[in-house]
């Protein structure tokens, strides 16, 4: 009953989740909405009010002295920057010091997602296959590293697998100076995920292929 229909709260959404015509009642797309609450703000009768929806969980717990803070989306949600969005505000209230050392992991890509995890970090790995779709993801994921002004090195997942890529992924690391790490296929790998239990407890191969990745990185002997 308060809306006049300025349009102020179409015009400044980010995500075009408004649409409608002056002297109108906005329609509301649920879906393409993010939470930014920028239309309540702009809105000048307050005719906006915020909600609240269940729209994923927030996991913490502990194993092996390893801390272990998780997101996951509710099936069907399709806002899933709202939910990492939440799972970084929840991160931020933690006391840091008390671990020795911070790993974020992330969903592949450059999404927002993504983006929100990288500003957390000091440091990236960028995980990739030997495939054309991920040569692609990482040359993208290359143009996101140099807009934050991170260092990063590489990870190749199943480099043994033959293929003509692998080698132009190495080419365009050595172009940039970068670090190449390689994690080999291994079925024990799917075995001990079936099994829920850390691969690099099950095949020394693996293990190996990590702790030369943590020594790099992290400078542990």
């Amino acid at each position: 009953n308060l809306c006049d229909g300025c349009l102020e709260c179409v015009r400044i959404c980010p995500t075009h989740a408004l649409l409608g015509r002056k002297g109108s009642v906005p329609l509301f797309f649920e879906d393409s909405c993010l939470g930014c609450s920028l239309c309540a703000e702009i809105c000048p009768k307050k005719a906006i009010k915020d909600g609240k929806k269940e729209i994923g969980t927030l996991y913490d717990g502990e194993s092996d002295r390893i801390r272990i803070i998780s997101a996951a989306i509710k099936p069907g949600e399709a806002r899933s920057p709202l939910v990492a969005y939440s799972l970084v505000k929840f991160f931020k209230q933690i006391d840091k010091n008390q671990f020795d050392r911070i790993i974020i992991d992330t969903c592949p890509g450059v999404a927002n997602p993504v983006m929100q995890a990288l500003r957390l970090a000091e440091h990236a790995l960028i995980v990739t296959e030997p495939t054309p779709l991920g040569l692609n993801t990482m040359k993208l994921s290359f143009k996101a590293m140099e807009k934050l002004g991170m260092s990063f090195d590489i990870v190749i997942n199943r480099a043994n697998v033959p293929s003509g890529v692998t080698k132009i992924i190495e080419e365009e690391a050595a172009k940039r100076g970068i670090k190449v790490f390689r994690i080999p296929y291994d079925e024990a790998v799917i075995e001990a995920a079936v099994q829920g239990v850390p691969a690099v407890k099950r095949n020394e191969r693996i293990k190996q292929a990590f702790l030369e990745i943590v020594r790099e990185v992290f400078s542990i002997d």
